[in-house]
């Protein structure tokens, strides 16, 4: 008897422990605000210049305008700032299920090596670009941490510069919109 009661403790305890730690881990993103979208009147329409240039973690040039008439996130992150890097583990459950349906751009001008590290040590596999010149003023950099959410006709969807819940069921069915609207 004493051995089923063990069994049944252990049990117990493993179920309880596993309830804390899914909590845990999902109160991170959960406690941050979902991302509000921008009235579609006062929302601006982008433009993909030829003018800026975006470079990989391997320093090929990219040019901004290859992601003309896609689904594109844009997010400015820096290692200098805990409030941009918080917001990181939502948008990597985001990038997981949407890596092959849309354009991700995680934009930085911060250190080359150390931004890398940082990105490696967490096991986030965004695209990662980096930046020397100042962006389109459409996709300027207010405050970090600063994301845009960009339609295929080039409106902009979300502009905000907060830390928020992108894994939230709000954001994951406008991104569905998006992706399955024409062109």
């Amino acid at each position: 008897m004493k051995m089923k009661s063990k069994i049944g403790f252990l049990i117990a305890l493993t179920v309880i422990l596993s309830s804390i730690v899914y909590f845990y881990s999902r109160s991170k993103s959960a406690t941050l605000p979902d991302p509000i979208l921008i009235n579609f009147e006062k929302q601006k329409v982008a433009s993909f210049s030829d003018f800026w240039s975006i470079y990989d973690k391997d320093g090929s040039e990219v040019s901004f305008k290859k992601f003309k008439k896609k689904v594109l996130f844009i997010c400015y992150v820096s290692t200098k700032s805990e409030e941009s890097l918080k917001q990181l583990e939502s948008l990597k459950k985001v990038y997981d299920d949407y890596k092959t349906k849309m354009d991700f751009l995680l934009l930085s001008n911060d250190n080359q090596s150390k931004m890398i590290h940082y990105l490696d040590d967490n096991e986030y596999y965004f695209p990662l670009y980096f930046y020397l010149s100042e962006p389109p003023k459409e996709f300027e950099v207010k405050k970090l941490p600063q994301s845009y959410l960009i339609s295929k006709k080039g409106r902009i969807l979300v502009d905000i510069n907060e830390a928020v819940n992108w894994d939230s069921k709000e954001f994951r069915k406008v991104l569905d919109g998006l992706i399955s609207s024409p062109k």
